[in-house]
């Protein structure tokens, strides 16, 4: 029994002392402790102090990983970051902010899972005004990082940083696609990934015979809105059977597109006595006089 006892000790010993790094850590004092680092902590200490006219500390995670390990602790990380910041926890009520940025990302995300969301102001406030609007960056939506900006109804502006951590699920590539080539369940599928930084818009979701490759896409990428165009429903050369409707006539016949177009699109076509005529796209190889 003493054994089994002993064992269990000892694994439990070693997930306490293991410890994920994070980048950010909100403290009550000026003083930082491991265990803000780790809340099991068994020899607590001060490893830190921030200066009395400063509310936050930037170290270089080198340095504190250095200094954890011989405290004891042993971290790791996920991802990289140079320095981590430490920032003194601000009295306001910042749960307004927080629900704006969450639901700011999961309007652009419908499929998004917030884990963990953190609200600090950029500089130390100890209030907020009674009436306020609130902001975000263009594009703040692509990182997991972004920057809140609360607007006064006197004008006075007060920045807010967001540290975002969640999944969502995106569309992948299964195999390598080539330009101009359909995307599909064949050659496509979903992927959750953690939110990091994106260059543009991933595609969440995949609508059958509506999009091809703008370029060739790798294998295991994920797919953006740089790497798409509409799907060509009529490409250049290719027969196109086209319509015409009135009042008086309606007739049928088929042409040769001069131009590649989708859905909607007005290209040129040419008959079979070589007079070139406007036509509307409306399906695949299927297009109305204009």
């Amino acid at each position: 029994m003493f054994k089994y006892f002993l064992i269990l000790t000892l694994i439990l010993t070693s997930l306490i002392a293991q410890t994920q790094l994070k980048s950010v850590y909100v403290i009550n004092t000026k003083e930082i402790k491991l265990s803000d680092i780790n809340k099991n902590v068994q020899n607590d200490k001060i490893i830190y102090t921030i200066s009395p006219q400063r509310h936050t500390k930037k170290v270089k995670t080198k340095e504190l990983l250095r200094l954890l390990k011989k405290s004891g602790l042993k971290p790791h990380t996920t991802g990289y970051f140079p320095y981590v910041n430490f920032i003194q926890k601000s009295p306001i009520d910042t749960s307004r902010i927080k629900n704006f940025v969450q639901e700011y990302y999961k309007k652009h995300y419908p499929t998004i899972k917030i884990k963990n969301l953190l609200i600090t102001p950029r500089s130390f406030t100890t209030s907020l005004p009674k009436e306020y609007t609130l902001h975000m960056q263009k594009k703040s939506f692509l990182h997991n990082k972004a920057v809140v900006i609360l607007k006064s109804n006197t004008g006075r502006e007060t920045f807010f940083n967001a540290f975002i951590n969640a999944t969502l699920e995106v569309v992948s590539a299964r195999k390598k696609i080539g330009r101009n080539e359909e995307l599909s369940l064949l050659n496509t599928s979903k992927t959750k990934v953690s939110l990091e930084k994106f260059y543009a818009p991933p595609l969440m979701y995949l609508k059958p015979s509506t999009l091809q490759a703008k370029h060739t896409i790798n294998k295991d990428s994920i797919i953006s809105s740089r790497d798409i165009r509409p799907l060509f429903l009529v490409r250049r050369g290719s027969n196109v059977n086209v319509s015409l409707d009135s009042s008086n006539l309606s007739i049928s016949f088929t042409a040769k597109a001069i131009q590649n177009g989708c859905y909607g699109d007005i290209i040129q076509i040419i008959n079979h006595k070589g007079k070139k005529m406007k036509v509307v796209i409306t399906g695949k190889h299927q297009a109305e006089v204009e």
